[in-house]
């Protein structure tokens, strides 16, 4: 991950998770 900082940490898991969620959508995938 980009640093050891509980901020760097969670900034990368934000990420993640808006990408997730793109590509969930784009799938059609529906989490409910």
């Amino acid at each position: 991950i980009l640093g050891s900082s509980p901020a760097d940490y969670r900034q990368y898991i934000s990420d993640e998770i808006v990408r997730w969620g793109e590509v969930i959508r784009a799938a059609g995938v529906n989490l409910d």
